[in-house]
């Protein structure tokens, strides 16, 4: 498995929020203790290659934002964080050129709250969204999966009306937890799962399955993009208010592994996942169950 990424996303680092540089460091060192992947170096998404998903007042704004470092808690500024924004957009896009072989951005800032126009929830530019736009040209049917806890309104938003994309996401209610509303579905490609609070890994893993099943039969797509969010577990909670019942790391390698199942090409970029002493063991195992254990079900996994 390819790993793209940079020590220059530990630069995009502020005191108090909990999307900070330690996140990447604590999986890079899960995944090196294991001597797991080939890591590229991560390169910066080009102004036209933003431009396929986002707006250019979008784009001035972030680097107005960045020079004056006017921001917010949720979304805090550096002279930094446009470029690392790029460059985790373009850490993205080096995934999906190596889908074939399975790939993963191990990048920051996260992407998939970050829409067509609007930025927020630690998010400034769509990573994966970007990464995706890059491929359609090689690709007519991409599938985004994306299982962190909050639904990914800015991938929605921008993929919405596509008949190339599919946006998949099971999420925790967003009348629950952020987002806090609803974003109605308006089209035949977009199918969103909100999860009550209290689900837990048996029941999740069973709609999971079967929601990729479906989506496999009926939307046959040639390729899958994952926004691989690690705060669906219990031990978030204190960081992102998580109120899914998530206790097993083995759940996200079965997550892994029910996606590998698809045998297609597959690229995941990091999105959320926030408590530090068990991160790194959750996105290893996702990983690993993504590249050996393809040939599992759910029904032999557990």
């Amino acid at each position: 498995m390819k790993v793209v990424y940079s020590s220059d996303f530990l630069k995009h680092d502020f005191e108090g929020n909990p999307e900070r540089a330690a996140r990447v460091l604590a999986i890079k060192h899960a995944l090196d203790a294991k001597g797991f992947g080939d890591y590229i170096e991560a390169k910066p998404a080009s102004e036209k290659e933003l431009l396929k998903v986002h707006t250019k007042h979008l784009l001035a704004e972030l680097k107005e934002r960045s020079e004056r470092g006017l921001g917010s808690i949720d979304n805090p500024f550096s002279k930094e964080t446009y470029e690392i924004a790029k460059l985790s957009a373009g850490s993205a896009i080096i995934a999906a050129k190596h889908a074939s072989e399975f790939a993963f951005s191990l990048a920051r800032p996260p992407g998939h709250h970050a829409g067509k126009d609007f930025f927020e929830g630690f998010c400034y530019l769509n990573n994966i969204a970007i990464a995706v736009a890059s491929l359609l040209k090689n690709y007519s049917r991409i599938l985004v999966i994306d299982f962190d806890l909050h639904l990914g309104q800015g991938t929605q938003d921008i993929f919405t009306g596509s008949e190339a994309v599919y946006y998949f996401s099971m999420h925790q209610d967003a009348g629950t937890i952020y987002p806090w509303r609803d974003f109605p579905i308006r089209d035949n490609t977009t199918k969103l799962v909100p999860l009550q609070p209290g689900t837990a890994d048996a029941e999740y893993l069973k709609i999971f399955e079967k929601g990729l099943k479906e989506i496999s039969q009926s939307f046959e797509p040639e390729l899958i993009a994952c926004s691989a969010g690690f705060d669906i577990f219990y031990a978030d909670r204190f960081y992102v208010g998580s109120q899914l019942n998530i206790t097993n790391p083995e759940t996200f390698k079965k997550i892994g592994s029910i996606i590998s199942n698809a045998k297609l090409p597959c690229f995941a970029v990091l999105e959320g996942g926030y408590h530090l002493e068990t991160l790194g063991l959750l996105a290893r195992k996702f990983l690993e169950g993504l590249v050996y254990e393809g040939s599992d079900s759910l029904s032999s996994a557990q």
